[in-house]
């Protein structure tokens, strides 16, 4: 066995950096996105039970309830409903809201991505300095970077499509206000 070498650790601190940055940054938005998702499928039913009554305090407080991201689309989303001409005008004022929320998720989805790439580097960099023993390691750990950077991705839809259905939800409400008035 080969005993370690400054150039060694040159590569190993960097790429040890790189892997846990990128699985951190996996781990938490995964966890945050995967709760916001559960809460809103589990409350959508209830709001929408209480958009259809128009029992706005009712809608208010589940958007409270919820608070986070949801919650706050909630609130807007009733206050736009209510202050909206057009129902073009309300979708197009939600979607850029939505928009905004979920650019929140995507930041995580560039760190991971910056986590693979120096993963990648490192490993390649090592490999220039003559350091070949984590060259095969460090491909592997940029793999499960990228790997995890998928899974966000994928969660990230799912919260997108909760978020299209209050969209949805929301536009029921604004055509009930509108046309009753």
């Amino acid at each position: 066995m080969q005993s370690w070498q400054l150039a060694d650790w040159l590569v190993a601190l960097p790429l040890t950096f790189f892997v846990l940055f990128g699985l951190v940054v996996v781990v938490q938005d995964r966890h945050r996105l995967g709760q916001l998702c559960q809460d809103g499928q589990r409350l959508l039913p209830r709001l929408s039970r209480e958009l259809e009554r128009g029992n706005r305090a009712e809608v208010l407080e589940i958007g409270g309830a919820l608070g986070g991201v949801v919650g706050a689309l909630v609130e807007e989303g009733v206050q736009l409903a209510e202050h909206s001409r057009s129902l073009e005008d309300f979708r197009g004022a939600f979607a850029v809201s939505r928009r905004l929320s979920l650019s929140r998720f995507e930041g995580g989805l560039y760190l991971v991505r910056v986590a693979a790439l120096g993963s990648l580097g490192v490993s390649l960099l090592g490999q220039g300095f003559g350091v070949g023993r984590f060259l095969w390691g460090g491909i592997g750990a940029a793999a499960l970077v990228w790997l995890g950077e998928q899974i966000l991705r994928f969660q990230l839809l799912r919260f997108q499509q909760t978020l299209e259905r209050l969209q949805l939800l929301l536009s029921d409400y604004w055509q009930r206000l509108h046309i009753q008035s």
